[in-house]
């Protein structure tokens, strides 16, 4: 399938079809872009068009490696501009998704908490995709939970409880463990600090 024929047909496709048609054609979904917010956060990814809740937003597109190998770069990492490195557990394996040369927007998703939080991540096809889980406008800055909860941003800001919306995807729990597996998913920052975080998804 093309990405012209893709854009047609999306529109009657599950969200889940819908990552996995981006996932295979290596695209960003249409009508998000990233822009410049200020100087403390750096840049952010907004809607330029209208997303349903449960929509498919973007991949955080990298390089799927092992621990072993993951913990090498983010040495190296560590002596130059920072990294974008996801770590998560499949089983009993501990595997990361190395974002750091990746030109994909996901990766330029920024930490929410509280009301901020619009999107969550879920994994499909072992690629780590971001799902809206409310009505998106034009204009909204997606934010989701990386799972860290002594962010040094976090603590400039006044934390709100979290919107009381029934959750499209059940099956996914942030910072905690799912219903019925124990794999807890890890993350760096997707700022230039290196942070680490816990999150689960099934």
């Amino acid at each position: 399938m093309t990405y012209r024929n893709l854009r047609s047909s999306k529109k009657c496709l599950p969200p889940l079809e819908v990552a996995q048609k981006h996932i295979e054609l290596k695209t960003d979904q249409e009508g998000l872009e990233c822009h410049f917010i200020n100087e403390a956060i750096g840049r952010g990814v907004f809607t330029h068009r209208q997303f349903k809740r449960g929509d498919f937003l973007l991949e955080y597109c990298g390089e799927n490696i092992g621990l072993k190998e993951a913990t090498h770069r983010e040495a190296s990492y560590a002596t130059k501009d920072g990294n974008f490195m996801f770590f998560y557990k499949d089983g009993r394996n501990t595997r990361c998704v190395d974002a750091t040369k990746s030109r994909g927007l996901g990766r330029m998703v920024n930490d929410g908490c509280g009301r901020e939080i619009n999107c969550k991540a879920q994994l499909v096809d072992d690629h780590l995709c971001l799902f809206a889980t409310e009505d998106l406008p034009i204009g909204a800055e997606l934010r989701y939970d990386y799972g860290i909860p002594n962010l040094p941003w976090r603590k400039k800001t006044v934390s709100t409880k979290s919107k009381d919306l029934e959750d499209p995807f059940p099956q996914l729990t942030f910072c905690g463990l799912i219903k019925d597996h124990e794999d807890v998913m890890s993350g760096t920052s997707i700022a230039t600090a290196e942070m680490i975080g816990e999150e689960t998804v099934q």
